[in-house]
């Protein structure tokens, strides 16, 4: 992690990173805990750094990505709210067993490169741009509520 000051972090601990806290790069842990602050409900960590597991290049090998979701939101709400912030990455994820996000600082386009800096997996796990399908899914309220 680059020049970590947890004590500076007020809401998270380097145990919620999981895998290996001392591989998140702290501007992400700096960014979330802010994030947190300003949307004054718990953030529940799903994962941040990783060695395997997600899509070619994905910034959570780098340690430039962190998968959440904010305690009792809907899902619209959180992607809403996170927008506000300058993540280079956003995936929204309807169909975890706790809906949420993908945040990260990676360099445009590594990840996900034909879908943009913003996409959805659908039920079937595979990638798309956004579209009217996620719009109607999140604004019809049928969306998969966060379960804790």
């Amino acid at each position: 992690m680059n020049d970590a000051d947890w004590s500076k972090i007020e809401f998270f601990k380097p145990s919620e990173f999981v895998r290996d806290p001392t591989r998140v790069h702290f501007d992400l842990v700096d960014m979330l805990d802010e994030m947190r602050r300003t949307a004054g409900v718990p953030i529940k960590i799903h994962e941040a750094w990783a060695p395997d597991g997600h899509a070619k290049n994905s910034a959570h090998y780098a340690g430039l990505a962190v998968d959440f979701h904010f305690v009792g939101w809907p899902l619209l709400d959180q992607w809403l709210f996170a927008e506000r912030f300058p993540w280079q990455g956003i995936g929204i994820y309807p169909y975890w067993n706790n809906p949420g996000l993908h945040v990260d600082l990676r360099l445009a386009g590594h990840e996900h490169i034909r879908l943009g800096r913003r996409w959805y997996r659908d039920r079937n796990n595979k990638y798309r741009a956004l579209n009217r399908g996620l719009f109607n899914l999140l604004l019809s309220g049928s969306a998969p509520r966060n379960l804790s």
